[in-house]
């Protein structure tokens, strides 16, 4: 037997719902009238599904399901509404819904439609169950492999993290799995690098830089790393990695193991090192220096010699046939290190000189294909090497460029010359300084016409300009001294900015100025003050000088007031237009949705006990729409007139002669006072008495008190009723809160809000309601 709660904060259709769910299926239904009901009923009773509505007061369908999933609560979940935007059912899939159902059309099938999306959300869930419990034995036999080992999914976040592997560096599963970023790599590694799992699932990817001796198998890659760190100390790691498939030949993912071969590593290292040592002092020798072989291949290529030649030691190491004479002479041939055990006298004619001394040879020769042709002279030297039994191994030639040396002669006598060529040069500036000069005084005479032309321009643009050097102003145009209220002559020149800048736009507005460079040309939405201290909205811009004083800002602004009462009124209008298509569109379709399906069970063949309560729960639905209707027309008028000046005493006077109940008695303070409000406030009185009669439960009496300063007019509505928890003293404005009583208090306060009105709840509950209205300076006056 499948259980299912039902949650909708409509009755009427939450009825109508659990009798067609019941009837068509073999269902148990139990239903809530909100998601703080529902959360309740979770937790005394376990259910196999949830069906909720998306509209609902205090915490909506959406917002109840993300409780749910937040509480690692995974219970199928359809979203069943009447709201039918796309966003909507973004959101619902997005936040963990099982599925979406739009509420509208014929009952029956509407409810067939549901029960069968129940079915499937509960199978769905059965499935995921036995998966998870597939996924962990496959976790178990990975975690007591004796090798470290991890896997990850094709998103690069680590599946599996065995004990081995939680041992080698340090982290356990629970601190790895679900998370990616290449995590797996920093726990190994200490950064974030490619590993082989990686080169598994994209080939692309360059891992030979990470890894030694890489060797691919099918599909599977072997590897060593270099010397990293782990909580064990300094260890060299082989590692294997393979993919991952599903049932369908598909990868899904890839493994790696890994493998601590340190030990055999650490004896390959020793030897290397002593060889590194030899290598690291010949290539921090200061002259060019390399070495042959007896085989004449290239075993050493030094730092100076790389500079020298522009061949780096990696592309010419371990080759031979002479390669070593290319970067000297353009051609593979013998060179002073070949001569060296020969007899030398044959290269004699090669260079300057040549001699030996105590077995090494020694020569000077110039090299005119050196540095890429430019020729240099050149010193070698050239010595045997051997090993520790006095056995040749092989050769070394050391090269110095001395050709600084040879050309220090011919340096002294070029400069010579140049110093002749110069006397001759300087005596024709002069006729070259005199005509700049007089080039220099025409462009003066014109920048002083192309300022007068500037400054003119500025004088009769309509947006206002002002010139500011460390927050004071240097210049106003006459635009600036008109939107500003100043005397034209000169009446803002000298000012600081706090007299023209509002504080709440100060910072931002320096801000501007001190970033003039980056930000040229942005214009930005502040507020200016004018000489009789009335703010006014401006679009401000600001632009560094170039021409002018260190420091100098151009400001240029202009009067956006009517902008902003457009911008106002439009989107007062959207408001209104949104909230009457919300009534309209959702509440009332939803009503006829109810009472269409309740209709459905009256028929001739209706027993007399049953048909009185369906008639009953129709004729409620109908008023709910009759309510509906009388506020769309009310919201519709509001905004739609000019607001004008009301006397509270008629205000007062006109609500209490028109109330219901006779019986309630009521007392007010004379006021004295006019406010200044939107036409339909006298709404307001009569909407807060009914609200009181409707829901003070034993409200007998209704008393105002007026209570005056010079910055706020407050007009007090007390009743002696039940009063109003202070958990929804401010939700009882919001539409729609409520056993659907109405829109009396949001239409209120939307009244209000027009001239800038405000209303509070603030009694005690238990000792009745207390709605405080305070009317704002400029807003109210003495009784004409």
């Amino acid at each position: 037997m499948i259980r299912v709660l039902y949650v909708d904060d409509d009755p009427l259709l939450l009825d109508a719902g659990r009798l067609y769910i019941q009837k068509l299926s073999d269902f148990t239904v139990d239903i809530a009238e909100s998601a703080a009901e529902a959360i309740i009923r979770l937790g005394q009773i376990s259910y196999d599904a949830i069906i909720s509505d998306y509209q609902m007061p205090v915490m909506d369908g959406l917002s109840f399901l993300r409780h749910l999933r937040e509480n690692n609560n995974t219970i199928p979940f359809i979203l069943f509404t009447g709201k039918g935007r796309e966003e909507v059912v973004i959101e619902a899939l997005n936040n963990g819904a099982d599925y979406y159902l739009q509420k509208g059309g014929q009952p029956r099938a509407q409810f067939t439609e549901l029960i069968h999306k129940v079915r499937l959300a509960i199978e769905k869930r059965d499935s995921e169950k036995e998966l998870r419990r597939s996924h962990q034995q496959i976790k178990d036999i990975i975690n007591h492999l004796p090798d470290p080992t991890f896997a990850i999914n094709l998103n690069g976040e680590v599946i599996a993290w065995n004990r081995a592997q939680a041992a080698l560096t340090g982290l356990s599963g629970d601190d790895i799995i679900g998370k990616g970023d290449g995590i797996y790599a920093k726990a190994l590694y200490g950064d974030i690098r490619p590993m082989l799992v990686d080169a598994i699932l994209n080939e692309d990817i360059l891992i030979s830089n990470y890894y030694r001796e890489l060797s691919r198998d099918d599909d599977t890659i072997t590897g060593e790393t270099s010397w990293i760190q782990t909580p064990h100390g300094t260890r060299i790691l082989w590692g294997k990695a393979s993919p991952l498939y599903d049932e369908n030949g598909t990868i899904t993912g890839a493994i790696e193991t890994v493998r601590d071969i340190t030990s055999i590593k650490k004896t390959e290292q020793d030897l290397l090192n002593a060889n590194q040592k030899l290598s690291d002092i010949i290539d921090f020798l200061p002259d060019p220096t390399f070495a042959i072989d007896t085989k004449g291949v290239v075993i050493a290529w030094n730092h100076a010699i790389e500079e020298m030649t522009g061949v780096i030691k990696n592309d010419i190491i371990g080759k031979g046939d002479y390669v070593y004479a290319i970067p000297f002479y353009g051609e593979r041939r013998p060179i002073l290190i070949d001569f060296l055990y020969k007899n030398w006298e044959e290269i004699r004619d090669s260079y300057d000189y040549v001699h030996e001394n105590n077995g090494h040879l020694i020569a000077e020769l110039y090299n005119q294909k050196m540095y890429n042709g430019k020729g240099a002279y050149l010193w070698g030297i050239t010595a045997p090497l051997k090993d520790v039994r006095g056995n040749i191994v092989g050769a070394i030639e050391s090269i110095r460029d001395i050709t600084e040396r040879k050309q220090i002669e011919a340096e002294i006598l070029k400069r010579n010359e140049e110093l002749a060529v110069a006397y001759e040069e300087l005596s024709g500036s002069y006729e070259e300084i005199t005509a700049s000069m007089e080039e220099i005084r025409a462009q003066q005479e014109q920048t002083e016409r192309s300022e007068t032309r500037f400054q003119s321009l500025i004088e009769h643009l309509p947006d206002g300009i002002i010139i500011v050097q460390d927050e004071h102003i240097r210049y106003a145009n006459p635009a600036a001294h008109e939107m500003l209220t100043y005397n034209p002559e000169g009446g803002l020149i000298g000012r600081h900015l706090t007299h023209i800048v509002d504080a709440s736009s100060f910072p931002r507005f320096s801000f501007q100025l001190s970033g003039a460079e980056n930000l040229r040309g942005s214009y930005i939405e502040e507020y200016f003050i004018r000489s009789d201290r009335r703010q006014i909205p401006v679009e401000v811009a600001s632009f560094p000088c170039t021409d002018m004083e260190e420091g100098d800002r151009i400001v240029i602004f202009r009067d956006i007031s009517e902008q902003k009462r457009s911008v106002d009124a439009i989107r007062l209008a959207h408001k209104k237009m949104e909230m009457l298509s919300g009534i309209t569109r959702h509440d009332i379709r939803n009503h006829i949705s109810t009472i269409a399906s309740l209709l459905e069970f009256l028929t001739p063949d209706t027993p007399q006990e049953e048909f009185q309560p369906l008639k009953e729960k129709i004729d409620a639905g109908i008023s709910m729409i009759k309510s509906d209707i009388e506020f769309s027309k009310d919201y519709e008028q509001l905004g739609s007139n000019i607001p004008c000046w009301f006397s509270l005493k008629e205000l007062f006077t006109s609500a209490f002669s028109n109330r219901e109940r006779q019986d309630l008695s009521w007392s007010y303070t004379e006021p004295d006072a006019e406010i200044y409000a939107d036409p339909l406030v006298a709404k307001v009185l009569p909407n807060l008495i009914d609200n009181s009669i409707r829901h003070g439960e034993r409200v007998t009496q209704i008393f105002i008190l007026v209570e005056s300063s010079p910055d706020a007019l407050n007009i007090i509505y007390q009743d002696n009723g039940c009063g109003i928890p202070d958990d929804v003293k401010e939700l009882i404005f919001q539409i729609g809160y409520g056993k659907h009583t109405g829109f009396g208090l949001f239409l209120i306060r939307e009244i209000l809000q027009i001239t800038g009105i405000t209303i509070t709840e603030n009694g005690t509950f238990g000792e009745g309601a207390q709605f405080v209205i305070s009317v704002p300076k400029g807003r109210f006056r003495r009784g004409s």
